[in-house]
């Protein structure tokens, strides 16, 4: 989803750097795994976790979980 399309609501929750840098791995390397965005998005572990967590609560992305793994 490109950011252009989405609406203010989804705007207000990305204005967070933080939020932003994470939705930006998730949508460049969908399917990869929590290790992989906080890796990739330079960010500890709580912060990750928090901030995927609310950004699934809010459907800006989806979580999908692979046996044990999400």
């Amino acid at each position: 989803m490109s950011f252009e399309l989405l609406d203010e609501k989804e705007k207000k929750i990305l204005e967070l750097d933080a939020r932003k840098r994470i939705y930006d791995v998730v949508k460049n390397f969908a399917g990869c795994h929590f290790r992989e965005i906080e890796r990739r998005s330079k960010l500890s572990t709580g912060s990750v976790s928090y901030h995927l967590g609310y950004l699934n609560k809010n459907g800006l992305i989806k979580e999908e979980k692979e046996g044990n793994n999400i």
